[in-house]
């Protein structure tokens, strides 16, 4: 009654493969191959997220068909833990509380988005536009660091607050925070990728004063 072999997440993305990234493709020479396997991987682990967020919202992607290329919603009508979600293309069918046991069986780590769910939708939309390296490089460091600021921030407050950090990565946040910060303060910082944020936030402050300014004309 319940395909659960069609139960794929994406996983987390290994610490070390962002430090790699970070050693490899931020500099002046960067290793193409390092560059699209974190960026993939990355891509990935976004749509899980995200595919896991909108099902929960009502709209149940078929597994099946996305694994033979075509991208199917299902609706849930009852949404009831009963409720039997089954495809019109391939037949593909779940309980819903099956497709939700499932994910956490496979210990693919918390897949809702959450406050963080902005950052994953921009990174899933523009991956994919991404032609040149330079343009990788940006939008992979402008993920990992839109969460960087957030989980510092929760790790000076007495709640101790889950980020979204450790959704996208593997690792605890104090894990995630110290290796975040050595490439960003220390012995490994790259000066270029430092440079390269620098201007893309000086940009994205011009960008962000011209739709003030248009609105407050308006």
């Amino acid at each position: 009654m319940n395909d659960r072999e069609d139960m794929y997440w994406a996983p987390r993305v290994n610490l070390h493969e962002i430090k790699l990234f970070y050693l490899k493709c931020t500099g002046k020479i960067c290793d193409e191959k390092r560059l699209d396997n974190t960026g993939i991987a990355l891509y990935l682990r976004c749509e899980s997220i995200l595919e896991y967020t909108w099902a929960h919202e009502g709209r149940v992607k078929c597994k099946r068909c996305y694994r033979n290329g075509k991208e199917i919603f299902i609706e849930r009508i009852t949404k009831t833990p009963r409720e039997l979600i089954r495809c019109p293309v391939c037949g593909w069918q779940i309980q819903w509380r099956v497709y939700v046991s499932e994910t956490e069986k496979k210990q693919t780590g918390q897949l809702m988005a959450g406050r963080a769910r902005h950052a994953f939708e921009e990174y899933y939309r523009k991956y994919p536009e991404c032609k040149e390296s330079v343009e990788k490089i940006i939008a992979i460091d402008q993920l990992i660091h839109s969460f960087h600021w957030t989980l510092k921030s929760d790790l000076e407050k007495p709640t101790g607050l889950r980020t979204a950090c450790v959704n996208l990565l593997e690792g605890n946040t104090t894990e995630i925070n110290e290796t975040l910060d050595n490439l960003t303060y220390g012995e490994e910082t790259n000066l270029h990728m430092l440079e390269t944020r620098e201007k893309w936030s000086s940009q994205k402050t011009v960008e962000k004063n011209k739709k003030t300014d248009s609105t407050d004309n308006n």
